[in-house]
């Protein structure tokens, strides 16, 4: 039994992505539910929450997956919300809020669904709150974030240890390699839904982050869209059997 349970709770499918393939890359992700809960079991990850921009089809996706193999996850409702100038991360909603309200209108909307917001990357261009975070009502703050620069990381880090609010690790993983590159852990006595989001707002966790550089995080999706792009055309190629015409010669 570990000591901790570490949780994924910033991740993205590609459920309602159109992705060419040739610009898969630049796409808002490249993998499906299957592959993030994949990666958790290959990496021990314990707790996710999928948190697709403005919808909750990756939930739904990776519920279904995860009743249907009975696997040894705890699923967090979730998404990514695109709030007027800031995103934020709505944890244990039932239904997705609109796009564009203000930052206390969508804050207030996932309250009323018994939810929690979290401020998403707060110190990173162009979705920027800065010091916004500590007058907002939020429950939590995404200090950490795997797949941003590390300047706006060490803002917001820094920002949480002044006005000692304790902040969440996230991946924000669009392609399968980088999931749980920032993981929240929770005490091994973790057993449910509730017990998680109770840890959440007390703030009862720890944090553990590996820094992905945009430079590798770009690569590693440039590679994975080809690999994708290369097993696609295979898979609808036509294929060809060459039979060799025996000789009539004597």
């Amino acid at each position: 039994m570990p000591k901790r349970l570490p949780a994924e709770l910033h991740c993205h499918t590609n459920h309602n992505e159109d992705i060419n393939v040739f610009f898969g890359p630049f796409a808002d992700s490249t993998q499906t539910a299957e592959e993030i809960i994949d990666q958790c079991l290959k990496k021990g990850i314990k707790i996710l929450a999928v948190t697709d921009h403005d919808s909750l089809a990756g939930y739904y996706d990776a519920k279904a997956i995860i009743e249907s193999r009975n696997l040894d996850i705890i699923l967090i409702p979730g998404a990514e919300i695109s709030a007027r100038g800031c995103h934020i991360l709505a944890y244990n909603i039932k239904e997705i809020i609109p796009k564009k309200l203000s930052p206390l209108e969508t804050i207030n909307r996932i309250h009323e669904q018994g939810g929690l917001a979290f401020a998403a990357h707060p110190f990173m261009p162009p979705y920027f709150l800065g010091l916004k975070i500590f007058t907002l009502p939020f429950d939590g703050i995404e200090g950490l974030n795997a797949s941003i620069p590390m300047l706006p990381n060490l803002l917001c880090s820094l920002a949480c240890f002044i006005f000692a609010k304790k902040y969440i690790s996230t991946s924000d993983s669009h392609e399968p390699d980088s999931v749980g590159d920032g993981r929240t852990c929770f005490p091994s006595s973790t057993k449910s839904k509730e017990e998680v989001l109770n840890h959440l707002k007390s703030g009862k966790f720890s944090i553990v982050f590996h820094h992905s550089s945009y430079t590798t995080m770009f690569y590693t999706r440039i590679v994975d869209a080809i690999k994708r792009w290369r097993r696609s055309n295979q898979a609808t190629s036509p294929s060809f059997t060459f039979v060799r015409t025996p000789s009539t010669k004597a």
